[in-house]
């Protein structure tokens, strides 16, 4: 209840729609949304996305998968828990063509 009220309120002094106000947060915050790909073996092939990022990485995180951070962007890779499948998210802070670049240098490492 409290998360509604908050953007009530931020709807009612800023004077913009919500679609607007994400729009906004979209921008400045782009992602890649989630990509999926069908793997032999999507563990090893995690493994070797790790090998080829880690040393550029700021921090990892391996909470839900493997999450690096790079200060600009950041990706997480995680396996399914049902399929032999990858799932990756990029984001970045107001680079959409990073995210396009990252996605293609990711996706020849996985499909490898």
């Amino acid at each position: 209840m409290i998360p509604w009220l908050m953007i009530i309120e931020l709807l009612s002094s800023c004077g913009k729609p919500l679609s607007s106000l994400i729009k906004e947060r979209q921008k400045e915050f782009p992602s890649s949304g989630e990509i999926n790909f069908t793997l032999v073996d999507p563990k090893a092939s995690i493994e070797k996305v790790i090998q080829s990022f880690e040393k550029e990485a700021i921090s990892k995180d391996n909470l839900d998968g493997v999450s690096l951070n790079f200060g600009d962007w950041r990706f997480n890779l995680r396996c399914s828990n049902t399929e032999p499948m990858v799932r990756l998210n990029i984001e970045s802070k107001d680079n959409v063509s990073l995210i396009s670049k990252v996605r293609k240098e990711i996706e020849g490492i996985l499909n490898s």
